[in-house]
């Protein structure tokens, strides 16, 4: 009979050959549990057993491989091309909200000539190139014979005769030739503004609304354009077309309400070099009385709705004006016909913008006939228009008080209130029509230039003394009021 410590140990070495340890044998003989045979002590072997893994599938471990990788490679391309198409919009954000940081350089405007201290001699020219000079003796050097009849001697001046020169045919061709080619010169400092939904307008309404505009100069920043548009066909963004065809984007940056006068910007950075070079900004003349009156002029841009259009004519009048709010604009007129809504300058011999084309209803000028804001009139509101300068509101509509009714109806000079905005500041000190405004804060009001000079210089939300002249019986009685003018 096998001893039965013999038997465990067979049995340990029979099952996967591996064994028990000497004190776990130990243990399982002076175990009490009944039944606890050897062959039932062999089933705990499975402990001393080594699992072995499964084998590696290196083709399965290939696939993923490939498929993780694949994966990271899409993610990445999404993850460049959004950066791609983000980065511009949130780089010319950033840049405009730096921008709007620093100080602007605000255009300024020159304007030769403005008012000449002396109109220039006219020198009549001989055949000789000498002047013609008309001499007449003194009185008291005349010689008076008492003797017999009285005789005037005088110095007689022989005057050469002038040779007659008869125009051709070649000579006007060769003037219109000449104000051709000068239209081309400005043309270079001239953009077309189209709506950038232009393609819809074509489709509904079979027409493009476009605009003229003039590249006035930069801030430092952008390049800025001038329009004028008081039709209200101009948009948020707009296309705009230069010289030599390059198209880009414009931005509304400033524009004036009541005249329609509208400055659009381009991001200097955003303008290539070649077409920079190619650009030239717009020299400006004077459009008063005494260098424009009867001047002959060329209107630019789209006088007859057209792009690129020509007219010439002649100014005929400088002296209308057209009164809108805390403000006051010169009026051109010209013998030149429009077919209406057309847009564009109007520019001298010299080559110098002294207009603004406007279809604004003026009162001007004849049917049918360009009529324009005068440079001169507009040139302070294009200059803080160009560095966005916050304007006052007093609700005034005012005109100048003329020589004739200061004389003789005794009405004092200033700027005489024509009409006053409901719930205006103005209004709200009590000021009304046929009131006269003849100082604010320190400066003297004398005309509505003077009246557009000080409210110029007054910061919005300011509190600023007003003395206006009320009539009174058959006097004007003085009323100091302190107003508080606000943000237009």
């Amino acid at each position: 009979m096998n001893n039965p410590s013999e038997n465990i140990e067979n049995n340990t070495e029979s099952k996967g050959g591996s064994k028990l340890s000497e004190e776990k044998i130990m243990e399982l003989r002076k175990s009490n549990i009944p039944g606890s045979a050897p062959e039932e002590i062999s089933d705990y072997l499975f402990i001393q057993e080594k699992i072995k893994g499964r084998p590696v599938d290196k083709r399965k471990l290939l696939k993923k491989m490939v498929q993780t990788a694949g994966v990271a490679m899409i993610f990445g391309m999404i993850a460049c091309i959004t950066f791609i198409l983000i980065e511009p919009v949130l780089g010319k954000m950033l840049r405009k909200e730096s921008d709007n940081q620093q100080a602007l350089t605000e255009i300024v405007l020159p304007e030769p000539n403005e008012i000449p201290d002396e109109l220039p001699d006219v020198d009549i020219d001989t055949s000789s190139g000498e002047k013609l000079n008309l001499v007449e003796t003194p009185i008291e050097d005349m010689i008076v014979d008492e003797g017999s009849d009285t005789s005037v001697s005088v110095d007689i001046v022989e005057v050469p005769v002038v040779q007659e020169y008869e125009i051709e045919l070649s000579d006007y061709r060769m003037i219109y030739r000449k104000q051709y080619a000068l239209s081309k010169e400005i043309q270079k400092s001239m953009v077309t503004l189209t709506d950038i939904n232009a393609e819809t307008q074509l489709i509904n309404t079979g027409l493009v609304e476009k605009m003229s505009g003039l590249i006035i100069g930069d801030n430092g920043v952008e390049l800025l354009i001038l329009v004028c548009d008081d039709r209200q066909i101009c948009q948020e963004t707009m296309v705009v077309t230069f010289s030599n065809s390059e198209v880009l984007q414009a931005e509304l940056w400033a524009k004036d309400n009541d005249t329609g006068i509208t400055i659009y910007a381009i991001d200097l950075s955003e303008i290539p070099a070649y077409t920079m070079e190619t650009v030239e900004y717009a020299t400006m003349g004077s459009s008063y009385e005494a260098v424009l009156l009867g001047m002959p002029v060329i209107a630019v841009g789209q006088p007859m709705g057209n792009v690129n259009s020509l007219c010439q004519g002649v100014v005929t009048s400088v002296a209308g004006t057209v009164s809108m709010t805390d403000s006051s604009y010169q009026i051109l007129t010209t013998d030149i016909l429009s077919t209406g809504g057309g847009s564009g300058f109007l520019a001298n011999t010299n080559g110098q913008i002294v207009g603004v084309l406007t279809s604004y209803d003026t009162g001007y000028g004849a049917d049918g006939t360009l009529v324009a804001y005068g440079f001169s009139g507009i040139k302070k509101l294009i200059e803080n228009l160009s560095v966005k300068k916050q304007r006052v509101y007093a609700g005034l509509h005012v005109t100048d008080v003329t020589t004739e009714v200061y004389t003789y109806a005794g009405v004092p000079k200033g700027a005489y209130v024509t009409k006053v905005d409901s719930d205006s500041p103005s209004m709200n000190v009590g000021i009304t029509a046929g009131d006269v405004i003849i100082q604010i804060g320190d400066k003297t009001i004398s005309s509505v230039a003077d009246y557009m000079t000080a409210l110029n210089s007054i910061t919005p939300d300011t509190e600023v003394s007003v003395i206006y002249a009320r009539q009174s019986g058959g006097d004007y009685i003085e009323t100091e009021v302190e107003m508080t003018f606000t943000e237009l």
